[in-house]
């Protein structure tokens, strides 16, 4: 099921980042602490960023983190105490949560901040001087507080029993703990480079990742993580691994696929060698598409390749990306372009994450699960179907049952074929169409999305080329549109002709001696590798424009 995120809200000192993690450990959810968050994408303390910025500058930061953080699903977030004054900060924030306020009086505030001059609009060495500030600061924001709020608790009490309060007030509104009684599973992948296992559960992670490091003969291990998984798991994962006496550090780079390049990868080998990491070090990679491929492929280049552990975080990386050792940045005006195969040494699949995936990401991975199923057969691809409402729900056991299923597929095509000279190419379908669709809208279209219009575009060219019925087309159609994803041009706003896609095309890995491949499907459980020439598929495709008109 999917919940609301408790959001926190009130003045320094009111207790929102300790009565937020009790909130989180007692509801297993993913905390984040906007402040911290602002913290490590600046790279600077919160007192520094008002210094060059000014307050001003901060709110601006202040609001693209509420942005970022108000798509998550169910976190608990603590918020800055100023966040309220701007009202678009509160009105992202009840899109998807429910806002509490910790009440607590200037003069208790006082007594708690009595040391501390780490605020910037109450820093003072002088205690009147901060008493000023602080009553000042709440009569200017207590309305705002009280009318932001869906819930008021009073915080004067220790921060046990703040968070108890709240949780009988969740209680009351069907707001309770997500119990997962889910199995943990491996998964054994052999390629000719390396073998590993795929594990996979639910909140298990940190324990088994600890575990396999300790195991191992491991000098240094370098966390590789974006600023918003840094603060939903990896400040938790820094401190268990150092009280396990392993030695980790962090290495934060920014999300996004503007981010998937040469000069990313180079900051990230640089941060390796000022670590003095080594060939018995140990790269761990906590992030989605992004962050596993840039991570990655510094791991295979560095010293000429040490190893590394993948944690994927999106659905898409769990049932695709993490599978198979493909690293690659993009450069130039081409995906993937600088790249190499590094298999990892363990990837730990942890569904737990998926919990938090904003909606528009997480559905965007159920396109590669579609085409998983289309690859694997009428069992995976019924299932998908029959268990719709419940995926969309993100039922744990549907999702890990359907998660691994894609896993055990994807494993047994790169163990025939590890470095995609063959049948690895089948994993493709949806992609040539799908990867000319990113390109003609400037990769301002996402991932899942593009592949989703691509496999019926190609189940519709497998049709018109004799190879597939009109059901085959149709059965994929209806599965993707039951997840919520587009299956037309027009849907995703594209306004041009099919045929435009082919000068996007030519730039297609699968592309060899002038001919077009395709990974097409004949029917569910039956994909293949159709060659076409450019003479040809423009014919075909100006027979699906025709249909279409």
């Amino acid at each position: 099921m999917v919940d609301k995120n408790i959001v926190l809200c009130g003045l320094s000192g009111s207790g929102k980042t300790t009565v937020g993690k009790i909130l989180a450990e007692k509801l297993s959810r993913l905390f984040v602490d906007t402040d911290r968050l602002l913290e490590d994408s600046e790279g600077m303390d919160i007192p520094r960023i008002f210094d060059i910025y000014g307050q001003e500058g901060f709110r601006e930061m202040e609001t693209d983190a509420v942005k970022k953080v108000s798509k998550l699903k169910n976190a608990v977030i603590s918020i800055g105490g100023g966040a309220v004054i701007r009202k678009g900060n509160v009105n992202f924030l009840k899109e998807n949560g429910l806002i509490v306020f910790l009440d607590a009086s200037p003069d208790v505030l006082l007594s708690r901040l009595a040391s501390d001059n780490s605020r910037p609009l109450l820093a003072s060495s002088s205690m009147k001087e901060k008493r000023k500030k602080l009553y000042s600061l709440y009569n200017e924001r207590y309305d705002l507080y009280r009318q932001a709020a869906d819930i008021v608790v009073n915080a004067e009490n220790s921060p046990e029993v703040v968070a108890g309060k709240i949780l009988e007030e969740l209680y009351r509104r069907g707001i309770k703990k997500k119990d997962a009684d889910v199995k943990e599973e491996s998964i054994f992948v052999k390629t000719s480079s390396r073998d590993y296992f795929v594990k996979i559960g639910y909140r298990f992670f940190e324990k088994a990742l600890i575990e396999f490091l300790k195991d191992q003969s491991v000098s240094k291990a370098v966390l590789v993580t974006n600023p918003i998984l840094n603060q939903l798991a990896g400040k938790d994962l820094l401190k268990q691994a150092k009280d396990e006496g392993l030695n980790m550090e962090v290495v934060l780079i920014r999300d996004g696929e503007e981010n998937k390049s040469p000069d990313t990868l180079l900051k990230i080998i640089d941060k390796f060698a000022s670590l003095s990491l080594d060939r018995e070090s140990v790269v761990v990679a906590v992030g989605g598409g992004v962050v596993g491929d840039t991570a990655g492929l510094a791991a295979a280049i560095y010293m000429r390749g040490i190893r590394w552990v993948y944690v994927p975080t999106t659905l898409l990386a769990q049932v695709d990306a993490s599978i198979g050792g493909k690293v690659a940045v993009n450069h130039g005006q081409q995906k993937n372009l600088l790249g190499a195969f590094h298999q990892p040494s363990l990837v730990l699949t942890d569904a737990g994450f998926l919990d938090v995936l904003p909606e528009e990401i997480y559905i965007d991975g159920l396109a590669e699960v579609v085409k998983s199923s289309v690859i694997e057969g009428v069992y995976l691809f019924d299932f998908l179907k029959e268990n719709a409402s419940k995926i969309i729900a993100r039922d744990p056991k549907v999702v890990l049952c359907a998660v691994s299923s894609c896993i055990k597929m994807k494993s047994r095509i790169v163990e025939q074929d590890e470095r995609d000279r063959g049948m690895r190419m089948l994993l493709n379908l949806g992609h040539t169409f799908g990867h000319a669709i990113e390109a003609a809208l400037g990769y301002q279209i996402s991932h899942g999305k593009a592949v989703s219009v691509g496999m019926v575009l190609e189940a519709e060219l497998s049709q018109r080329m004799g190879h597939a019925d009109t059901s085959t087309k149709q059965r994929i159609e209806k599965l993707l549109e039951s997840l919520g994803l587009p299956v037309s041009l027009k849907e995703i706003g594209l306004h041009i002709k099919i045929s435009d896609l082919l000068k996007f095309m030519r730039f297609d890995k699968k592309a060899i001696y002038g001919k077009y491949r395709f990974a097409l499907p004949f029917k569910i459980g039956d994909v293949r590798v159709v060659e076409c020439l450019p003479a040809e598929l423009e014919s075909l495709i100006e027979e699906m424009e025709g249909d279409a008109r």
